[in-house]
Parts: C-alpha cells; structure tokens; sequence
C-alpha cells in the first residue's frame, strides 16, 4: 500500500501551478502584514508570498504535504512563515488577516456546505480592508457536456523519488452532485522498475459561476469581481480559470 507521503510526493511533483498564478496572489498580498493560506500544500504558493508579505500563516489538513512544505522552507530559512495542520472549513484562527488566499482551485475540495462554512469565516476573519483571493476553473465546460466519463488519456511524465512515471487521467461528471473525479495512475517507465504503479482520486465539488455571488453573499461579503484570467481579463466559460476577488 503507497503511504500519504508518496501520494503527496505524486501530487506536488504533478501539480505544479498555472501560468500566472505566482505573480497574480503576489501582487495582491504585497506589503500585506498579515496573509493566510488556505490549502496551502507543499508550499510552492506560501513561500513565493513570504517574500512580499510581512508573515504569512499556510494552513493545510494534509500532515505528508505540509512535511514537503517544512522540508523546502528549512532549505530556503524563511522563517516569516508559519504553517497549520487544521481543516479549513473549520478555521478556528483569530486573524485578522489583510488577506485571505485560496490558490489552485483548492475551494472546489470542499463540499458545498464545507464551501460555504469556509467563506463565511474567511469573510469574519478578514481585515476592514481585506481582501479574499481565489481561483478555480469554470466548470460549465463539464456540467454542460455530454460525455460523463473520459477513460485514461495519458497526461504528462515527472519524477518522484528518482524514478520516472507516466501520468494517466481519468475523469468522471456526476453532474446531478455537480462532482467530478479525478483519477491519476503513475505508472513507472522502466518495465525494470521495481516501484510500483501508484493510483490516487481527487473529488472536486464544483461550482458554476453563476452561483458564486450568491455564495460570497450569503458569506458576508459586499463586493466582489470576477476575471477569466490572472491578466484581468473578462469572463468567459471557455477561459482557462476563473478568478474571484471580493471584500467587505
């Protein structure tokens, strides 16, 4: 059986951002005194923003992925940030914060009601000023689509542990749940390899983008915008994310 922490290695050295990303969240927490991370993971967001913020709190429920955080953030000695193994539904901390950051369409990890317990408390733990940052894709390219289920398509090849894998996906819609699974198979390259094919499932309860304002409302918060891009640019269902900054 594959441990958490391969199946964290599997993840972090498949997901890896998207174009973009970095230098967007980083314009909005920069000189920010206090940020906070939701789904933070291995870091790669986290410590990008230590470097523009005066200290940043990265909060993830996964022990094995914060570990891969722990392990970069000792090589790099950033000390302006601190990480937290809590369930970001329930996010008991104090704040407040000036910004709230929820990268890589981590929201859509958490059921509806889990979504909106989320929001609502990032919305009560939000500076005067502050600002909630979040990105996902829009889902309507799967929720309007015929097809329910796509077999594995080879994706991508990494390394994870110094052995090379391909990467195969396959994805299933429960539109009537507004659920989609994901399922990645990494399969060793060498037919020599004595590593194994190792499989794992992320759920993705989505969101269309119609129904966000009633979310972030219902939430407490008064404004908000939405772009089809980390560029600013406008709203389109076939944009590759769809970017939601809001307020109070």
């Amino acid at each position: 059986m594959v441990s958490m922490t391969s199946i964290a290695q599997f993840y972090s050295a498949l997901h890896r951002g998207y174009t973009g990303d970095i230098s967007f969240y980083k314009s909005i927490c920069k000189d920010a005194a206090h940020v906070l991370e939701l789904g933070c993971g291995n870091g790669r967001m986290t410590m990008e923003l230590a470097q523009v913020c005066q200290h940043i709190t990265g909060l993830d429920e996964d022990p094995d992925m914060l570990a891969l955080a722990r392990e970069q953030m000792e090589k790099k000695r950033l000390h302006s940030i601190e990480l937290i193994c809590s369930d970001m539904a329930i996010l008991d901390l104090a704040g407040p914060f000036d910004r709230i950051v929820i990268p890589f369409t981590t929201a859509f990890c958490l059921s509806r009601p889990r979504l909106q317990a989320c929001l609502r408390r990032c919305a009560e733990r939000l500076s005067t000023e502050g600002i909630l940052a979040l990105d996902v894709y829009p889902a309507e390219i799967f929720h309007d689509s015929e097809v329910s289920d796509v077999d594995y398509e080879l994706i991508e090849t990494i390394d994870v542990a110094g052995v090379r894998y391909a990467v195969s996906e396959k994805t299933s819609v429960r539109r009537n749940d507004k659920v989609i699974n994901v399922t990645y198979r990494n399969t060793p390259k060498d037919p020599k390899s004595s590593s194994q094919t190792v499989e794992y499932t992320i759920e993705h309860h989505y969101v269309l983008m119609d129904e966000w304002p009633d979310l972030l409302k219902n939430a407490g918060f008064c404004h908000w915008e939405f772009y089809g891009d980390f560029n600013g640019a406008g709203v389109h269902v076939d944009a590759d994310r769809f970017v939601i900054l809001a307020s109070l």
